[in-house]
């Protein structure tokens, strides 16, 4: 016994002799490598506490490279060794000494294996042969920063305990058997981890992976809101990927037992703060109050804006978020500043600027770690533009950046109010674990969770043949999103409400929109119908006759687009003696229908706005009120709230007077026939180019008085702005739909003539006066629109963008923004391009009660108008704070009693309206986009120019200016392209990027194939060899794309158009001429 014992011992001796010769010649050939090496797996070691233990896994030793085996999937192994034997073809000298290496190490373990057998046969294990491994173990553990993952039991002596720290020798059926005979049980499982199927994604993080990389800690580092925003993840239209804890990185990677796996649960987030604490922390300044907003493109990113800060707060990640959804009304938490975010992109581009004030970037505290490409730690980040060598990157120390290149980060502790109406649509599919018996639902919209649907609340069949559910959209409500969870999984949970139709198909997409806005299109129910007039035709009672001011027997006409059938204002223009103009604007009378209280006032309150589809409109008000009685239809007599002024041709008022009257409309003018009046005065009408006129009015009547109410708003439009009004148009498309199909076959443009102007300008004129009249007479109750100023530092990127540009641009007011849109002709590149950089920095207008902003005068501005009080007035119909504003104005005239609401009330509406309001304009553009889909589906693809209004390091931001879009272009996912270079920007130059396009030679892909590596989110181009990719180049052009570029893009969607998972959504790609500036 004592001979074989020195025998193994010689044995172990030499071949740790050897290893060690083996380890320091590889250190002499790449020693940077090494040490890198060294520094990751130090980091990388997982710790168990006392009682627990993590299975060690197979290892292979190849060369210079220790690399995990056993719980890696087949084509990361294929990928580690591909490496090792690259490095060994570099380095010929390198690849014998492994080979001889391995030679020994094989001879060795074959001769162990010898010994082994033959103490076996003999009866009695060795008393040596657990110390002996221990001294080979020890010896390699000097080079070898990968130390054990085996932590023992309390019960092990330390020195068996620092036995089991060991580079693990190549097992065979011998070793394997001796190690049984003389360790603990559990020193000896192997790993038993699932692994998933091919094309199977990991709910938790996977085996080879350390946990800080999962989703929820990754950092934004230079680029990644390029690379994240990559249509790769949203391609099988799933959400957010669920967050995984640190444990359960543990949990996977250990391994499980043989008997059936136990769902153990983790508290993934915080639990919520209790109403009195955060009412107390919210008096302190210790919390903040806001509205959530979660980015559309990148699900990890999240902001809440608030007055204190000059930039937005961000929150990273799902597990800060803590279950809050987009719109939500949060409490934060502001982390400490070690956790802030440093915008790194911003520091890079105005790094002269940090020179000029003294904090040069250079002198900020720099220490040499390595790079961790995104696996979530917090000691800095790496700056843009660092040299990025393989050996040293450059960090920058958090407390020594300024604190205008930081961004605050929070995590949630509280949802004050839940604003998201907790439905999403989606598609439902089962789980990829087949012994898990629910659903799992992944919403179209990436800012929601995927859920979990019971077994029991999925479809009828849909476990039978889960294929013909593929593509049908389904609607499911979220009722429970736990704090704990399972290891491997964050699911919220939801119950099958019901199914929409087809994916594709417009009306389930056009139900999905509402659905999703929580825009409620259902029938006005009895109640609410029996609150509308019952005698029929209706007739003004006498009353009203008696109490209000006639203009029946004055020339009103309506001016409205030629298929609206809510006319809610109409106008008058007689031209007094003196030479001066009497001037009406007539309001339609909601207010006298919609009686305060009332089953009827209770849903127009709710809606609060009607809603514009492309096909279709979701009415505030039951159409009996829409289109009849409150409609200022020819012809009819219809109740009204007036402004009437009297103004000399300047538009100078000299009298104005507000009241109820009643009028009865001559014609009801389209744009295009008061366009032609005013383009053409001197044109002959015949009776079928004007429509019907009424009680006797004459088409040259008419006319005149159109003609004479554009010269005055010409001046009035002038003198506004004079005074600093701002304009930023958007593009608008209207689709012309096949009577038949529903489906659009042609479009055309939203032309803004001076007719539309007209109508603006006298409505504008009107909401300014209302708001002044009922501020005066209820300061604390008044409902009243503010523009709020915009972000001052978004406008002052955009200023420093432009002046590396060479363009002027004065932001300081909204005149001064104004002006500078104004040196360049109207549908110039540079004038859309600024008016789209310009709406950035804006903040959306709002309804408040006037109480609310506690005579601030900065709360009751109205920054694109310029003006200092203003309301809306003259749309009741369609907008529930017109019909607020109707009862205080006649409060105020004394013509109504006071409203029975208090200033809280009002402010409780104004925030529901506001809500509303972004909701129907969320719904109409998601409509327009989608018969844009549709139109490129059937008539495409399209061919369109375009015009570069961002860059970045993948991809390009294109407005398509016929259809007043933004078009995210990838650079991977574009045919023509062959390659790319990005350059950064900086104070005196724009980042710019370097195409080089295919040449004749070069293949393209099918559009199968693209369709193919658009789902994957992977291009690979074509592979040549390098003599005929010389060959090539010189038959490959080049061009260079910055802001102001323009280029050509092709619009298309699916080539298989059986396939309508993806809905009628579109990419873009961009075309060989572009370039052309």
């Amino acid at each position: 016994m004592a001979s074989t014992a020195t025998e193994n011992d010689h044995v172990l001796a030499e071949s740790a002799e050897k290893n060690d010769e083996h380890l320091k010649e590889t250190e002499e050939i790449d020693g940077r490598k090494q040490k890198k090496r060294r520094r990751r797996r130090k980091r990388g070691k997982k710790h168990g506490s006392e009682g627990d233990f993590v299975v060690k896994s197979e290892e292979r030793t190849t060369g210079e490279e220790t690399s995990t085996v056993r719980n890696k999937s087949p084509s990361t192994k294929n990928s580690d060794l591909s490496s090792v034997e690259k490095h060994e073809k570099e380095n010929p000298l390198q690849a014998e000494q492994n080979s001889a290496a391995d030679a020994k190490q094989k001879t060795d373990t074959e001769r162990l294996s010898t010994i082994a057998t033959k103490e076996k046969l003999k009866g009695g294990p060795p008393q040596s042969e657990a110390s002996a491994p221990d001294k080979q173990t020890s010896h390699n553990n000097k080079h070898s920063p990968n130390k054990s993952d085996v932590t023992n039991t309390p019960n092990n002596s330390s020195k068996h305990k620092q036995s089991c720290h060991s580079e693990h020798i190549p097992s065979t059926p011998d070793t394997h058997e001796t190690a049984d005979r003389n360790t603990p049980k559990h020193h000896g499982r192997q790993y038993r981890g699932r692994i998933p199927r091919h094309g199977q994604d990991y709910q938790g993080t996977p085996p080879n992976q350390t946990s800080k990389q999962s989703s929820h800690h990754r950092q934004n580092t230079p680029g990644d809101d390029d690379k994240q925003n990559s249509p790769t993840r949203r391609s099988n239209h799933e959400g957010p990927q669920t967050p995984v804890t640190e444990e359960a990185g543990h949990h996977r990677e250990g391994g499980h037992s043989s008997k059936k796996k136990k769902h153990k649960k983790k508290m993934i987030f915080e639990e919520y703060w209790s109403k009195e604490k955060v009412s107390a922390a919210l008096k302190r300044g210790e919390v903040h109050k806001g509205n959530l907003r979660i980015s559309a493109k990148n699900y990890e990113m999240a902001w809440v804006s608030l007055r204190e800060f000059k930039r937005d707060i961000t929150i990273l990640g799902m597990v800060p978020r803590n279950r809050a959804l987009d719109g939500d009304v949060v409490a934060l938490e502001i982390l400490p500043k070690e956790n802030w975010k440093i915008m790194h992109d911003e520091m890079k581009y105005h790094e002269d600027l940090v020179e000029d004030t003294g904090e040069k970037l250079t002198n900020l505290h720099l220490t040499s770690e390595e790079e961790n490409n995104g696996n979530g730690e917090k000691s800095g980040s790496t700056l843009p533009g660092s040299p990025k060598s393989p050996g040293e990157k450059r960090k920058i120390d958090v407390n020594e950046v300024p604190e205008q290149y930081l961004q605050r980060t929070a995590k949630v502790v509280y949802i004050i109010e839940k604003k998201h109406p907790r439905i999403a649509c989606g598609y439902l599919r089962p789980m990829k674990d087949p012994n898990d018996p629910d659903g799992l639902f992944s919403p179209t919209d990436c800012q929601l969770p995927r859920f979990r649907i019971a077994h029991s609340d999925c479809p009828p069949g849909f476990f039978n043949r889960p294929q013909d559910f593929a593509t049908t959209l389904m609607i499911v409500r979220l009722t429970e999103w736990h704090r704990e969870a399972p290891l491997d999984s964050c699911l919220a949970k939801g119950v099958f409400a019901r199914s929409l139709g087809e994916a594709g198909e417009i009306e389930p997409e056009t139900d999905s929109i509402l659905l999703i806005n929580d825009i409620d299109s259902s029938p006005f129910s009895q109640e609410v119908l029996d609150c509308l007039p019952k005698d029929l035709p209706w007739k003004i009672p006498q009353e009203e006759l008696e109490s209000r001011r006639d203009f029946r027997d004055v020339c009103v006409f309506s001016i409205d687009p030629a298929t609206a059938r809510d006319l809610d204002d109409a106008l008058h223009c007689t031209k007094l003696d003196d030479g001066t103009f009497e001037l009406g604007v007539h309001i339609a009378d909601v207010s006298f229908f919609v009686k305060e209280n009332t089953a009827l006032d209770e849903v127009a309150s709710s809606r609060a706005t009607s809603t514009y589809m492309v096909q279709k409109v979701i009415p505030m008000l039951p159409r009996l009120l829409c289109e009849e009685l409150c409609s200022l239809n020819p012809n009819e007599d219809r109740l009204t709230f007036s402004v009437v002024w009297k103004m000399d041709g300047n538009g100078v008022i000299q009298d104005e007077w507000m009241g109820k009257g009643i009028i009865r409309s001559r014609v009801k003018l389209s744009y295009e026939h008061a366009q032609d009046m005013i383009d053409k005065p001197e044109k002959v009408w015949g009776e079928k180019e004007h429509p019907p006129l009424a009680s006797g009015a004459t088409i040259t009547d008419i006319v005149q008085r159109v003609r004479d109410l554009h010269q005055i708003a010409a001046k009035l439009r002038q003198q506004r702005f004079d005074n600093g009004t701002l304009r930023l148009d958007k593009a608008k498309i209207s689709f012309d739909l096949n009577g038949e199909t529903g489906l659009p076959h042609g479009w055309h443009p939203y032309v803004q003539r001076e007719s539309n102007k007209l109508i603006e300008e006298y409505m504008l004129l009107a909401n300014m006066a209302v708001a002044r009249r009922i501020y005066e007479a209820f300061p604390d109750r008044a409902m009243l629109r503010c523009h709020p100023k915009p972000d001052a530092r978004q406008l002052e990127e955009v200023s420093a963008l432009c002046s590396s540009l060479g363009i002027n641009f004065s932001h300081a007011s909204s005149k001064g923004i104004q002006e500078t849109l104004n040196t360049f002709p109207p549908n110039s590149p540079e004038h859309l391009v600024l008016s789209h950089l310009c709406m950035k920095p804006m903040k959306a207008a709002k309804y408040f009660c006037a109480a609310a902003a506690e005579g601030d005068p900065e709360e009751f501005l109205h920054y694109a108008l310029s003006v200092p009080l203003y309301t809306h007035f003259t749309s009741p119909i369609r907008r529930y704070p017109d019909v607020i504003v109707h009862r205080l104005l006649a409060a105020c005239l004394e013509v109504e009693p006071s409203p029975e609401f208090a200033s809280e009330d009002l402010d409780v509406i104004a925030g529901r309206c506001n809500d509303k309001k972004l909701a129907a304009k969320k719904a109409g553009e998601a409509s327009t986009e989608l018969y844009l889909g549709a139109f490129v589906r059937e008539c495409g693809p399209l061919t369109e120019d375009g015009i570069v209004v961002h860059v970045m390091h993948e991809s390009v931001d294109v407005l398509v200016r016929e259809f007043g879009i933004i078009k995210r272009v990838y650079f991977k996912f574009c045919d023509e392209v062959k390659s790319f270079d990005f350059q950064e920007g900086h104070k005196t130059r724009p980042a710019e990027v370097l195409i080089t396009w295919k040449g004749p030679h070069d293949k393209r892909k099918t559009d199968e194939e693209q369709d193919a590596d658009r789902k994957k989110g992977s291009h690979k181009g074509e592979k040549t060899s390098s003599k005929e990719d010389s060959h090539h180049h010189q038959h490959r052009r080049t061009d260079t794309l910055k802001i102001f570029t323009r280029v050509r893009v092709l619009l298309k969607t699916e080539s298989d158009k059986t396939k309508n998972k993806g809905g009628l959504k579109f990419s873009g790609e961009l075309l060989q001429n572009s370039g052309k500036e």
